[in-house]
């Protein structure tokens, strides 16, 4: 409200011609935005989520794990020095992606992984992201979609909290 917004609108390479514009208000999901990021349950149960009315987060050029240029909305979970697996091979109808942050603000976000739907794992649509936590650390947990036509839509998220038991299970800590 009582903010004016300005559509310049040109022709390519010099044409003109008639045309009709029309401007639609969306509203978006109460995560869209990273500071408001719906906080886990690391006891596999699943929520509900959708990248429609989503907004891009990123730069064109950002990259973590896999390109951050397709609408996304924000979940969040508390390290607790265990592993955590995000998953959205339940339910989908898009080609996901997550990609996992790490910071103690929206404002200072330090990528940790990413991935994307590929190949015959979780139906070719859903993804799989997992990685081992730090003691005390908040992580942003970034859900949108893989850079391909089918970017967007709705799915199911679960995550899961899980032992690690070998100390070389992740690249990090690789011996």
């Amino acid at each position: 409200e009582g903010i004016d917004y300005y559509v310049l609108v040109t022709g390519r390479i010099g044409t003109t011609g008639n045309f009709g514009l029309k401007i639609s208000e969306v509203e978006t999901s109460s995560n869209n935005e990273c500071e408001q990021a719906e906080l886990l349950n690391l006891d596999n149960s699943a929520v509900q989520g959708s990248t429609l009315q989503a907004t891009v987060d990123f730069p064109p050029d950002a990259i973590c794990g896999v390109a951050l240029d397709s609408p996304g909305i924000w979940y969040s979970v508390e390290g607790t020095g265990r592993g955590v697996e995000l998953s959205t091979c339940q339910s989908n109808n898009f080609d996901t992606a997550i990609s996992v942050f790490k910071g103690s603000s929206c404002g200072d976000l330090e990528c940790v992984t990413g991935t994307s739907a590929e190949g015959p794992s979780c139906d070719t649509t859903g993804v799989t992201a997992a990685w081992l936590t730090e003691s005390n650390t908040k992580y942003h947990i970034y859900v949108h979609g893989k850079s391909s036509p089918s970017n967007m839509g709705d799915f199911e998220l679960t995550a899961t909290e899980f032992d690690v038991i070998e100390t070389n299970e992740f690249c990090p800590q690789a011996n």
